[in-house]
């Protein structure tokens, strides 16, 4: 694989206060004579996940992966089986890291559900008067027009 430019590679191992190092990561690219993407590709990668590390890194992980591949072309025998492994182990994890942050972003709408359960199944609280979809009634829909003929049948149906 080609080598990165110095300058465009870092790493301060401070994964909790620095998302591209919790990117680099959760991608393995933490060997500065190792150095599989730059921190332009990370940063970018970040800003198109709105700074969700989990998914920037799954995109990265693809990243290197389609890199690896690309270079397995110009491989043959045992060079191009652990190249081509190489490449399938990051694309695995680029579907992992995908799967884990949809699980974490599951399991806090769950929490918030069974917080809103909680709270709607404790008798001692006073629900409002107030409540989703109250008005999605043709008479309160603003979208609706209703005419003297609507209103004409729907009082002849009630009557019926």
């Amino acid at each position: 694989m080609g080598s990165l430019l110095i300058e465009d590679w870092s790493y301060d191992s401070k994964p909790q206060d620095i998302p591209r190092d919790e990117v680099r990561e959760l991608v393995g690219d933490t060997d500065k004579n190792r150095k599989l993407v730059s921190d332009t590709t990370i940063d970018l990668a970040l800003e198109s996940q709105n700074n969700n590390t989990r998914l920037a890194a799954a995109k990265v992980a693809e990243k290197i992966a389609a890199r690896f591949m690309k270079d397995a072309i110009s491989k043959s025998g045992k060079d191009y089986s652990r190249t081509i492994a190489i490449a399938e182990s990051y694309q695995n994890l680029g579907e992992r890291l995908i799967k884990q942050s949809s699980n974490a972003v599951g399991s806090a709408a769950q929490t918030r559900v069974s917080s809103s359960q909680a709270l709607y199944g404790n008798g001692d609280i006073r629900r409002g008067a107030f409540r989703t979809g109250m008005f999605n009634t043709p008479e309160f829909d603003p979208r609706t027009e209703l005419r003297d003929q609507d209103l004409l049948d729907d009082v002849r149906n009630e009557e019926s």
